[in-house]
């Protein structure tokens, strides 16, 4: 694939060197200091374009890439307010959107373990869910993009409960305690605490190896098709 990197930070550039790796080839990358190129991406002639940004530059660079109908693998977080407005846009230039808030196979399979987990204990009330997530100290949004996802799923199969909250759970609420340790790279815990034990769900990244792979492989899956994706779809192409 001809790859064009939307934000050259450690994720970006971790990317590219695995993309090279892979026998892909980098058609640019950019940065604060070129960031005029995107407005003429298609100059490069990109397959495809994978988007780690900032919260603050992710929606204009989206529109950007959709404008010109390049397929776009998006990890930027805390931008999910504007989702509804980046699909339609994806739509009326009938062009490709995949999202996900993580791209490690091994949380996308959470994702799924998460899912079933929410159904079985929308049965119990006695059981409170919470969410714990840590990374390091750099990481600009709180609480992670990830630990919203699994949230947003528990809530979804909790009945007795309708949003989350930073912190403090009130009652209908569930927390999300979200801590900022050294260079962690990414720990979640999703627990479901009762008066006599605890049900823990937990993933625990060890590097940014992961992440990198799992974007290569969503684009992949992308730069050929049309349409909205989520990482649950790339991991159905994956397994067959």
């Amino acid at each position: 694939m001809k790859i064009a990197i939307i934000g050259y930070g450690k994720m970006g550039k971790a990317i590219g060197q695995l993309a090279e790796k892979q026998g892909h080839e980098i058609v640019i990358a950019i940065n604060s200091a070129n960031k005029k190129h995107i407005d003429h991406l298609n100059d490069f002639n990109p397959d495809v374009a994978i988007e780690f940004s900032t919260p603050l530059s992710a929606v204009s660079n989206l529109e950007k890439l959709i404008q010109q109908q390049i397929p776009v693998v998006c990890g930027t977080t805390a931008w999910h307010d504007q989702y509804d407005h980046i699909c339609k846009l994806t739509k009326v230039y009938d062009s490709a959107l995949l999202y996900a808030s993580n791209y490690s196979v091994g949380m996308n399979l959470m994702f799924r373990m998460n899912e079933q987990l929410a159904k079985v204990m929308s049965k119990f009330d006695s059981y409170q869910p919470s969410i714990t997530e840590i990374h390091h100290i750099q990481k600009l949004d709180a609480p992670s993009g990830t630990a919203v996802t699994l949230a947003e799923q528990i809530i979804q199969e909790q009945s007795r409960i309708d949003k989350w909250e930073l912190d403090e759970a009130p009652s209908g609420t569930m927390a999300i305690k979200s801590l900022r340790k050294g260079k962690i790279i990414g720990t979640h815990h999703v627990e479901y605490k009762s008066e006599t034990d605890n049900i823990t769900l937990s993933h625990k990244a060890h590097n940014r190896n992961g992440f990198v792979a799992g974007a290569l492989l969503a684009a992949e899956y992308l730069h050929t098709r049309k349409g909205i994706y989520t990482m649950q779809d790339v991991l159905s192409w994956a397994l067959k």
